[in-house]
């Protein structure tokens, strides 16, 4: 106690010799946010499918609550809160509100650097006086399981696993700790366990720095001769150049070293095209079903997305017994995956690969990262393995762009929903693996994978089924680890 007390007062002296910063805001009239309140739910309106025959009553009662909430000027931080909270009664993590891409130096931050597990919110690497797997036990003494109640109000989401993946981010921003009330006059105090001793810090807000693109490439693999594995590590579904040129060269060194294992990191991916999924899949030599999608073909789709209007698109479409330009229509199947493998061009037969695949997920793996993973389980391709999905099994997509006229914020609207490729399945709240990896915080300490560390072939005779079974995975450092597997 006298540690945690000695060292709470000289991180209080330290905060106290510090400078605050506060980062301006501005406000909002009460016309102004009203005319906002409209022009989102009337756009929700027009775009959402779930708005087809009109916006459902739950989110017409959220809406009209917003209204009530802002009867005197707000914020323009305070009023986004207001409406995320509207726009979350969708149950649509598509639909939501976003940073504009020139904006992100608006707000301060505290560095707070942090993972969200199923054992609590943990620091994930050593930043001033915080230490990697420190245990958050309270931040401006809220527990976390509080935190989490009134984030899930304001985080759009389908699951927990997005909400709480978001949340870890989110939290060092002061737009959301002024939201939770745990910053004040630029400072917050955070309550970390620490080998069993638990220490009170204090935190400053600082500016925002601009945000850089990460030096990693999206695309990269490694080959593992030793576990005859290959991993193609895939952070966002970007379909380019770079993408096909570093495909090929993994298969082809997949194809000149034999390897009998590929495994697909999709665990921070958060979207992009799903052409990837598709592209990969043609050195599969295997029959697949690809997924279909319901589209809501309004004004605002059309003029954000010209192709659905070409004549092209209307006559593929044609082709598959779909009139493209009714008000809504499902695109089936094989239509999506003609229509995205138009242009993929066919790959060299001595690269195809009959191996075992897995596909790594964890709850940042969101949108088209979600759909190449279900085409691989669905199909019964390879298998799932890591955590689950911040998405519904069927999820809404296509995101159409606003600017929010007088904030630093974007709204999002999704304009379509992504079902299954095999519909027969039930519509999971998240996808979940059939191998189930969990990080914890002992691995966050030992800067440890649990994920890549296991030995991936222990995952091969289960399928999924009905029955769980626990199980136990050996690490290549010895370690063992309890895994569930889906079994038959």
């Amino acid at each position: 106690m006298r540690q945690s007390m000695s060292l709470a007062l000289s991180l209080f002296a330290m905060a106290a010799c510090e400078q605050s910063y506060e980062p301006d805001v501005p406000m909002m009239t009460t016309t102004e946010m009203n005319t906002s309140l409209d022009r989102v739910e009337q756009t929700l309106s027009q775009d959402h499918p779930k708005a087809l025959s009109g916006l459902p009553s739950s989110v017409k009662a959220a809406f009209a609550q917003a209204r009530a909430e802002v009867q005197f000027p707000k914020s323009v931080d305070e009023f986004s809160f207001v409406l995320s909270a509207a726009m979350a009664t969708l149950g649509d993590s598509h639909t939501s509100l976003a940073v504009q891409a020139d904006r992100q130096t608006d707000f301060g931050i505290v560095d707070l650097p942090l993972v969200w597990l199923k054992e609590g919110l943990v620091v994930k690497k050593d930043l001033g006086p915080l230490r990697k797997g420190d245990l958050i036990v309270s931040i401006g003494q809220r527990v976390p399981s509080v935190l989490l109640a009134d984030l899930r109000r304001v985080i759009p989401s389908e699951n927990d696993d997005f909400v709480r993946a978001r949340a870890a981010e989110l939290l060092v921003r002061s737009d959301y700790l002024r939201y939770l009330g745990v910053l004040g006059h630029g400072v917050v105090s955070v309550s970390v366990e620490r080998n069993g001793v638990q220490l009170d810090l204090r935190l400053s807000l600082r500016p925002a720095p601009q945000v850089v693109e990460s030096p990693v490439p999206f695309v990269r693999y490694e080959i593992d001769l030793a576990h005859s594995l290959g991993v193609l590590s895939l952070d966002a579904c970007t379909h380019n150049d770079l993408f096909e040129q570093t495909l090929q060269q993994f298969m082809t060194e997949v194809a000149r070293n034999r390897i009998q294992k590929i495994a697909i990191d999709l665990r921070q991916n958060r979207g992009g095209d799903a052409t990837v999924a598709l592209s990969f899949l043609r050195y599969i030599p295997k029959m697949y079903s690809a997924f279909s999608v319901e589209l809501r073909s309004s004004a605002d789709l059309l003029k954000q997305n010209p192709a659905f209007a070409s004549d092209a698109y209307v006559q593929a479409l044609a082709a598959f017994g779909v009139d493209a330009k009714l008000p809504s229509y499902t695109i089936p199947a094989p239509a999506i995956a003609a229509l995205l493998s138009s242009s993929l061009p066919t790959v060299d037969p001595s690269l195809l690969y009959s191996g075992k695949l897995y596909v790594l997920t964890g709850p940042q793996t969101w949108s088209s990262a979600n759909l190449f993973t279900l085409l691989v389980k669905d199909n019964q391709l390879g298998q799932q393995v890591g955590e689950s999905i911040g998405n519904e099994a069927n999820f809404y997509g296509q995101q159409l762009s606003f600017e929010l006229s007088g904030t630093h914020f974007l709204f999002h609207s999704a304009s379509s929903r992504n079902i299954r490729p095999n519909p027969k399945l039930p519509n999971d709240r998240a996808v979940v693996p059939d191998v189930e990896v969990p990080l914890l915080r002992s691995d966050v300490l030992r800067d440890r994978d649990p994920v890549r560390a296991i030995k991936l072939e222990a995952a091969l005779p289960f399928k999924p089924g009905e029955r769980r079974l626990a199980g136990r995975v050996q690490r290549e450092d010895g370690t063992v680890t309890e895994v569930t597997m889906l079994a038959r």
